[in-house]
């Protein structure tokens, strides 16, 4: 299925992106390259795309219903590896330097609210140990803590109240 922002479904499966130089059959650039590894959890693809020149902390645009896990609107690598509960390349992508407080801007989400949100008890506390603030609000007010309780998360709220 062809996507608005020029990326197509594999084999109909939406977790699944080809970018525009994968369907062309060219080798894709290094932040396509990045970000084919995260939707993979390709570790080792993750490290090859940061030393052929990706950042950790280069942003993407998503369509709308591109990702059902991630609503439409700007988002960085470390959050789209957060959402995609790839915790090792979350990991390494911490290790390398990503920014632990960008925020989306259509909707103040951070690396903290969406690791509470998807239950990444173990994101959370890196993120923490890392220096980020675990109890900014979004645009709308709603923080970590809340998100992960409504989504009945004990672990991470248990985790945010000891912080």
């Amino acid at each position: 299925m062809k996507r608005a922002n020029g990326v197509d479904d594999v084999d109909g499966n939406p977790a699944k992106k080809l970018c525009v130089s994968e369907r062309a059959g060219r080798a894709p650039g290094p932040l396509a390259t990045l970000l084919g590894a995260i939707r993979d959890g390709d570790e080792a693809q993750v490290e090859a795309a940061l030393r052929d020149g990706a950042s950790v902390d280069s942003t993407i645009a998503l369509a709308k219903d591109e990702f059902k896990n991630m609503a439409a609107g700007p988002a960085s690598v470390l959050i789209f590896a957060i959402a995609q509960g790839h915790n090792g390349i979350v990991k390494l992508l911490l290790e390398r330097g990503a920014d632990v407080h960008w925020a989306r801007p259509h909707n103040g989400a951070t690396p903290a609210y969406v690791a509470a949100l998807k239950g990444h008890v173990e994101v959370v506390r890196l993120l923490a140990e890392l220096g980020a603030n675990v109890e900014t609000p979004t645009n709308e007010g709603v923080t970590p803590a809340y998100v992960a309780a409504e989504n009945g998360h004990s672990e991470v709220v248990r985790l945010l109240a000891e912080l």
